[in-house]
């Protein structure tokens, strides 16, 4: 029996695939009719390196490029005006990179994996056609599987960026935006009306949870986010287990020391360029010496317009952690 990654429906409708691990094995949810996920064992590929969408953290099949060096799924691409890469804070304005060319993420190509139900080994290409196959021939018992406990098991171990097109939330708040005045992320308001609905829950007062989409009753559904919170996943950025609740400060400290990283790169560089960098009592040029001085000066201004930029950054993420919490105990 084919099992299902259960997803929210916002998330159904972008192609991009998740990439899940448990036990110590990699799954990727493979987009079969109606974008429904199912989970297949990664047998060959490096799903460590494999490109992802930077803002959602899904395997597109098609990578659009941004600004900087990162690239995202067509999903997110469609949903957003400007964009704040989360990795570098380049900012990306669609126009800018409309006339940019696709490009097809062949790593993905590449990937053997196996298929749940009659355990062929394939690669992607011929595993979403057997699986497409399969789902036509199966199709009642394939939905039904959505609803399975064990499907529970498979959750995202990446949290979706603030900046998802999973929730529209910042369009809707209206403190969530730099100290400058800039809004971290401007969203297409296109869907709005059926993601609220899509987050209302169903007739009988059910609730999704916000963190492993899950579905519970309102009486319930307070004691499982207080147990949800505590649950480990594992860092986008350092690959360091923490919990949920504390993830978010622990992805400002990943970001922090990354920046100081690449500043210190910066120096490292310098020298290199410079053997007399740093040992200006052996430099027979005063003009030589005075230009190694400015040199300093300016990385030093560097550094800290950086550490200012990451000031600015910190409050409005910590913010909207904040809202997702308490419009989650709201709800």
């Amino acid at each position: 029996m084919i099992v299902c990654v259960h997803t929210p429906i916002s998330r159904h409708r972008n192609m991009a695939m998740e990439l899940l691990q448990r036990e110590g094995r990699w799954y990727l949810g493979v987009k079969v009719k109606d974008n429904i996920p199912v989970s297949c064992l990664v047998l060959q590929g490096n799903s460590d390196t494999i490109y992802r969408c930077v803002n959602c953290k899904f395997v597109p099949e098609t990578l659009c490029p941004l600004e900087c060096r990162h690239q995202m799924c067509e999903g997110c691409f469609g949903t957003f005006t400007t964009y704040i890469c989360e990795r570098d804070q380049t900012v990306t304005r669609k126009e800018s990179v409309l006339t940019s060319e696709k490009r097809c993420n062949t790593d993905l190509e590449a990937f053997v994996l196996q298929c749940p139900s009659c355990d062929q080994k394939r690669d992607y290409p011929s595993i979403k056609k057997h699986l497409q196959e399969h789902f036509e021939a199966n199709e009642e018992q394939v939905r039904a599987s959505e609803h399975l406990e064990n499907a529970e098991k498979l959750v995202d171990d990446h949290p979706p960026s603030t900046q998802s097109h999973k929730d529209n939330l910042t369009t809707e708040q209206p403190d969530m935006e730099l100290e400058n005045g800039a809004p971290l992320v401007s969203m297409d308001t296109s869907g709005d009306e059926q993601r609220k609905e899509n987050d209302r829950g169903d007739a009988s007062g059910s609730k999704t949870c916000p963190l492993c989409a899950t579905t519970w009753d309102k009486e319930e559904y307070l004691e499982h986010l207080k147990a949800c919170e505590e649950r480990l996943t594992k860092c986008s950025e350092c690959m360091q287990e923490v919990k949920y609740k504390h993830y978010g400060n622990h992805l400002l400290e990943c970001t922090k020391k990354d920046d100081k990283k690449k500043s210190d790169r910066t120096l490292t560089c310098a020298k290199a360029k410079h053997p007399s960098f740093g040992n200006y009592g052996n430099a027979e040029d005063t003009s030589e010496r005075r230009q190694k001085v400015e040199e300093i000066e300016a990385l030093k201004r560097a550094i800290k317009a950086l550490e200012e930029r990451i000031e600015h950054l910190e409050k409005p993420l910590v913010k909207i952690i904040q809202k997702l919490r308490e419009n989650a105990e709201r709800r």
